[in-house]
C-alpha cells in the first residue's frame, strides 16, 4: 500500500522518465480498499497514510457527504489547486452505500478519473455487503488489500512499539492468539494503567469479545473478493 502511495506521489517529472504506472502520458488512477473485521488497523493506517500526506504538502479528505457534493468539490479544489495532491477517505464504504445509494457512488468514482491528482481510499468491515462491479473494475479501485487479525509477529512489533517495558511481551504474544488490536490496546491500558491481573484480563476479554484460541479468524467475505496487491 505504501508503494501505491509512493507511485500517486510521483511527480510529473518522474511520469515523463517512464513511471511504471503512466503510459504515454496518461495521468496516474488508482484506487485503495482496505477491507478487514473491526479492530484490526484500518484507521490506524489511514491515520498513518493521511499525514504522510500532509507532511508532503498534500491534501486529506474525509468524504461522508452525498457524492455529488463530494465530486463537485473535488472539481472545484482541482480547478484551484491544480498541483496539489489529494486523498480521498471513504471510511465504512458499505455504510456510505447505504445512505446515498450504490449508483451515486459508481458514477462518482467513474467521473472522477477525469481529476487529476486525486486518490481514494475506502475502507470496511463488511466487505460481503459490496456489489462485485464496486471493486472489479481497476478504474474504480485498483488495489484491493486485506487487513487480518494481526499475527504473532504483528502483536509483538505492536506491543514492543507502545510498551516501555518489554519484559511481558513474550506472555502477552503467545496468550492473545486471535486478538485484534484493539483487543491487544484494551489489554494493555487494563494491566499497565489500571493495575489489573494480566491473565485475568485476557480471560476476560477473550470471553466478552467471544475471542476463539486461534490465529485464524473467519471474516465472512464473498468468493468473489480477492486480495490484490
Amino acid at each position: 500500500m505504501i508503494q501505491v502511495i509512493e507511485n500517486f506521489w510521483a511527480s510529473e517529472a518522474d511520469y515523463k522518465e517512464g513511471n511504471e504506472f503512466v503510459i504515454g502520458g496518461a495521468a496516474y488512477k488508482a484506487g485503495i480498499m482496505i477491507y478487514g473485521p473491526p479492530g484490526t488497523g484500518k484507521s490506524c493506517t489511514i491515520k498513518i497514510v493521511s499525514n504522510k500526506m500532509v507532511d508532503r504538502g498534500g491534501t486529506v479528505f474525509y468524504a461522508s457527504a452525498h457524492p455529488a457534493q463530494v465530486f463537485s468539490f473535488l472539481q472545484d479544489f482541482a480547478s484551484v489547486e491544480r498541483d496539489r495532491k489529494c486523498i480521498v477517505i471513504l471510511e465504512d464504504f458499505d455504510s456510505l452505500i447505504a445512505n446515498y445509494g450504490e449508483a451515486l457512488y459508481l458514477d462518482m468514482l467513474d467521473s472522477a478519473r477525469s481529476i487529476d491528482n486525486v486518490l481514494f481510499i475506502a475502507t470496511t468491515n463488511y466487505p460481503e455487503r459490496l456489489d462485485p462491479r464496486i471493486y472489479n473494475r481497476p478504474g474504480r479501485f485498483s488495489h484491493v488489500i486485506k487487513i487480518g487479525y494481526p499475527t504473532p509477529a504483528a502483536r509483538r512489533a505492536y506491543l514492543k512499539a507502545i510498551l516501555k517495558n518489554h519484559r511481558d511481551v513474550d506472555y502477552i504474544v503467545d496468550s492473545t492468539g486471535g486478538f485484534s488490536i484493539d483487543h491487544l490496546t484494551a489489554l494493555v491500558n487494563a494491566v499497565y494503567r489500571e493495575k489489573k491481573k494480566m491473565a485475568d484480563e485476557i480471560a476476560r476479554l477473550r470471553t466478552l469479545f467471544n475471542v476463539p484460541k486461534s490465529e485464524e479468524r473467519s471474516l465472512g467475505i464473498g468468493a468473489n473478493l480477492e486480495e490484490r496487491i
